[in-house]
């Protein structure tokens, strides 16, 4: 009887064992395929984070001559449509505090784009820009910690002159959609 109970005991011990092996193998398929989905967003989000910073901080959007009362210049169409274009570009990429800020660059009284009529209007020289050199057509994306609500993430390209370029940035949900926290270069 004893022989029966013991190898009994020994069966379940095995069973629960390979049931928690099962389920150790399960979880982490899910993580490799969440964290797959999650890289797959940071993707995204870099292309639109890249429009963003471009038109921003590079070059402005190209701009007519067609002048308005307080300086700005009307915009190329090829480029957005309207306003409301570059607007929802803007908050698709970022938390509503940096979309917020970004949209008011470099100040909430003289920002670089405005709205005119629902058409986007600029005054670049209100704004410095930089020359930029590094290559991002093909990168590295590592998730380097996640959970539900935020993650952070390390990109690897090169520059212009093939020497590596490394940057990390942040990302939180906000309405149930990954976005960049900060604007990343």
């Amino acid at each position: 009887m004893k022989r029966l109970l013991t190898l009994m005991l020994c069966l379940l011990m095995c069973l629960s064992f390979t049931a928690c092996k099962d389920k150790e193998k399960t979880k982490g398929a899910k993580d490799t395929e969440l964290t797959a989905q999650l890289e797959q967003e940071i993707r995204v989000l870099m292309e639109q984070n890249l429009d963003c910073y471009f038109v921003y901080f590079v070059s402005p959007i190209t701009h007519t001559t067609q002048q308005n009362s307080d300086g700005y210049y009307g915009t190329d169409g090829a480029y957005f449509e309207d306003y409301n274009a570059l607007k929802t570009l803007v908050e698709s990429t970022y938390v509503s505090t940096k979309a917020e800020e970004l949209l008011n660059y470099p100040s909430k009284e003289t920002p670089l784009y405005k709205s005119v009529g629902g058409l986007i209007f600029t005054k670049p020289d209100v704004a410095s820009f930089v020359e930029y050199n590094i290559i991002w057509e093909e990168y590295s994306v590592e998730i380097l910690e996640s959970s539900d609500e935020k993650c952070t993430f390390k990109l690897k390209t090169v520059d212009l002159n093939g020497k590596e370029y490394t940057v990390e940035g942040a990302a939180a949900k906000e309405n149930d959609k990954w976005l960049f926290k900060d604007i990343v270069h």
